[in-house]
């Protein structure tokens, strides 16, 4: 509602986003999600094992998941009017994200009050809080914790992934053609893209040697995984 969306833009005002690059912060994280899945899950799972890497995940479960993240992709289109091209893959990005946290009954009731704000684009969920999600979409604290535990790995990961394009590479120039099709991290882009010549097609004929050069300089321990 335009109250809703107002109070929520006053909340973000007030909360500016700030990087979190403390230890003590980080240490906070685990324990939300730890703490989540070992009051709700039968087994003595970790959150590590139990959400794993979640894109290595999806790889894995592409053809369980594939129904669900289509309908929700159309639900996102209808919601937000988007026709094709970069604002869809954020979206899918997003759907990709958001399915590998388990809020049980509360998923598609939560996911509607995150399409109804437009916040189901995997660049603006980074702008979320725990006082929008618990006050505008109506979470939980337990399932706003662990949300904001994802969110804050993503994008630490998000940070490194530029940090490496940006400054390593100096490949600046396509930073924007990236976030735009929802290419935020190593595990996007390599979930994506099997080889530099998948690449190609985005980033143009004529920047194949830039396409090679981005699957020859992946940092190792990306390689490895």
């Amino acid at each position: 509602t335009p109250n809703g969306h107002h109070a929520m833009q006053q909340q973000q005002q007030q909360n500016p986003l700030r990087p979190h690059t403390s230890q003590q912060y980080y240490d906070e994280d685990e324990i939300n999600e730890n703490l989540y899945y070992q009051n709700h899950s039968g087994s003595q799972q970790t959150a590590h094992q139990h959400g794993g890497n979640m894109y290595l995940n999806m790889r894995q479960s592409t053809d369980q998941t594939n129904t669900t993240l289509n309908h929700n992709n159309n639900k996102a289109t209808r919601t937000n009017g988007a026709g094709s091209g970069g604002g869809v893959s954020k979206q899918r990005e997003f759907l990709r994200f958001y399915h590998s946290i388990n809020f049980g009954g509360k998923q598609e009731i939560y996911y509607d009050k995150i399409a109804e704000f437009e916040y189901n684009d995997i660049e603006k969920m980074m702008e979320l809080d725990r006082d929008i999600l618990t006050e505008e979409f109506e979470m939980s604290m337990e399932h706003a914790a662990l949300f904001m535990s994802k969110i804050n790995k993503f994008k630490r990961k998000h940070l490194q992934f530029k940090k490496w394009l940006v400054e390593q590479l100096k490949l600046r120039r396509y930073f924007v053609k990236f976030v735009n099709e929802g290419i935020l991290t190593f595990d996007i882009l390599l979930t994506r893209f099997q080889s530099y010549h998948d690449l190609v097609p985005l980033i143009g004929d004529k920047n194949i040697n830039d396409a090679k050069l981005i699957f020859k300089k992946l940092p190792k321990s990306v390689r490895d995984n």
